[in-house]
């Protein structure tokens, strides 16, 4: 009789089968609802030979050190920084919206305005939440959340979930902030990466 069930087995699910196995040497007996490993991070090749994301990309990132190194010996790494550009009235612009975003579409006095306030309430290379960032009561930045919240936030959000973004939890709200920085990548986690062979 096996004495260790894991339901899923998405990265959770696996690491725990892989550590009960290895660790501890015993049996372990892995269930999911899926009819396939990697939960929805899977993917596979088709006949053509192309890695198919069936759940959509997923990139590996993270800043442990320990992490990275256990993950990496199942893989060797393609390396790769994340960068997303939207169409914001005929230009693409850096998401999440940031400092270039900023100077790429207003004015430079308005855009060193805007710059220098962000700075001063937050400080430099702070992830701010549009909806917080509606919240500061000056006028200059309440004007940017708007700017930022009609052209990138409320459609996206209604088209990706069918409902307005102040009646999603902050904490997914807060996975597309407003970046104060310079970095156009999409995540800052010092080990990046999609594994070679998938």
């Amino acid at each position: 009789m096996v004495k260790n069930l894991i339901v899923g087995c998405g990265f959770s699910g696996a690491t725990l089968a892989h550590k009960i196995a290895t660790e501890l040497n015993e049996e372990v007996v892995v269930i999911d609802a899926k009819n396939h490993i990697g939960g929805n991070c899977y993917d596979y090749y088709d006949h053509n030979g192309i890695c198919i994301h069936q759940y959509g990309t997923h990139i590996f990132h993270t800043n442990l050190k320990n992490v990275w190194d256990f993950v990496s010996q199942f893989t060797k790494w393609n390396p790769y920084m994340h960068t997303v550009k939207g169409l914001i009235d005929g230009q693409l612009v850096p998401i999440p919206f940031n400092l270039n975003s900023i100077h790429q579409v207003f004015p430079k006095s308005i855009a060193d305005k805007l710059e220098t306030k962000l700075i001063e309430k937050f400080g430099f290379n702070v992830k701010v939440p549009i909806l917080q960032l509606r919240g500061t009561g000056d006028k200059d930045l309440e004007f940017l959340a708007d700017y930022i919240y009609e052209k990138i936030f409320l459609y996206y959000t209604l088209k990706q979930w069918g409902m307005k973004p102040e009646d999603l939890d902050p904490a997914v709200t807060g996975r597309v902030p407003v970046y104060i920085s310079r970095d156009d990548r999409y995540f800052q986690d010092k080990y990046q990466g999609i594994p070679l062979q998938g």
